[in-house]
């Protein structure tokens, strides 16, 4: 299905919303989200790292699977804040004195992340699904909020 997502409506930089073919209006096209932090909240701790990965659409009647998951999105990111929790940092692994000197900047990440999503989606609807859906919702929605 995956093949069926139209690449010519890929979104080109400007932050209006697409066109939509009529087709494309009522089909949601679903992104697994997935976030790595050094805390518990946004503002105060940082997202050190997110991927996305189109995981299939929805006409209203079926959900189609793609052939393969390799339709994926991966960015490692500056922290924010000087705060952090080291027991975040055993857990995910991730080296946060290394990102401080060689993550991208959170305003970049936000926009190809912005971009990718819309080039994948074409002019169907995007729709993010994670576990637990609240944290991982909560990091993305502030920071593409506070950074695009």
């Amino acid at each position: 299905m995956e093949k069926s997502i139209s690449k010519d409506s890929a979104f080109l930089g400007s932050k209006a919303p697409l066109a939509q073919k009529e087709s494309e209006k009522n089909v949601d096209v679903y992104f697994s989200a997935d976030i790595e932090t050094d805390g518990p909240i946004p503002g105060p701790f940082s997202i050190l790292s997110f991927a996305l990965v189109f995981a299939g659409t929805y006409d209203g009647k079926t959900f189609s699977r793609p052939d393969n998951y390799e339709n994926s999105f991966y960015r490692e990111l500056r922290p924010i804040s000087e705060e952090f929790q080291t027991e975040a940092l055993e857990i995910n692994g991730l080296d946060r004195d290394a990102l401080l000197v060689d993550g991208m900047e959170p305003e970049q990440a936000m926009l190809e992340a912005y971009e990718w999503v819309r080039r994948v989606s074409g002019g169907a609807n995007p729709v993010f699904v994670a576990y637990p859906l609240s944290f991982d919702w909560t990091w993305l929605y502030w920071y593409f909020v506070r950074f695009s």
